[in-house]
């Protein structure tokens, strides 16, 4: 379903099958299941592409999406858990999120995205019980889920989002939002890529 390759260390790679489980594989070979429900710590299935990343600076660390948001510290080791850093984010909630998107420029700023068309974001996601904000009302449009969210990789209060058929741009961490679509045409964006390279280079 997805797949993330470690940015230190090539031999180490990750990859997802259906409902969330997680997959390791070192060297090309030997592939080890680190998550899914009932392994680990983790007691609740995920989406049909359920949505993990690797910590932008460490790169044992990996967060993922299944009702919860979870956290492994030790995704190399032979023993891991996970731990789960979101407690519902409103009542009995059992949609499963959709996208998770960790700042490069702050990591403390972890965003996530849920299926019943809500966004939210902590700002202390490394902390052993992080606080989480939700920004939902903040959307610019109701009744969608964002498809996927690109954090700026210098400036920690800007971030991208593809939702619906538009592009949007937030310079407060998801408080206001500007339509930066242009002349794309009106069609379903699923994802957007910050290219470093350029001067606030987007691919969606």
């Amino acid at each position: 379903m997805e797949c993330a390759i470690d940015y230190t260390n090539s031999l180490w790679s990750y990859y997802t099958i259906y409902n969330g489980a997680i997959f390791r594989k070192y060297n090309n070979s030997g592939d080890v299941q680190i998550g899914g429900q009932g392994l680990n710590g983790i007691d609740e299935s995920g989406e049909w592409v359920t949505p993990f990343i690797l910590h932008s600076t460490d790169p044992q660390t990996m967060f993922a999406g299944y009702v919860n948001v979870w956290r492994c510290n030790t995704i190399r080791g032979n023993s891991l858990t996970w731990q789960k850093i979101s407690d519902n984010l409103g009542g009995s909630n059992t949609s499963n999120m959709a996208v998770l998107e960790q700042s490069p420029a702050n990591t403390n700023i972890l965003y996530a995205a849920r299926y019943d068309n809500k966004l939210f974001r902590t700002d202390n996601c490394n902390d052993a019980a992080p606080v989480w904000i939700n920004i939902t009302s903040s959307l610019p449009v109701t009744g969608y889920t964002p498809s996927d969210l690109a954090a700026h990789p210098t400036d920690p209060n800007t971030v991208y989002m593809t939702l619906n058929t538009k592009v949007y741009k937030s310079t407060d961490k998801g408080q206001t939002w500007t339509n930066i679509s242009g002349s794309l045409p009106g069609i379903h964006m699923n994802t957007i890529a910050y290219y470093k390279n350029a001067m606030e280079g987007l691919y969606v």
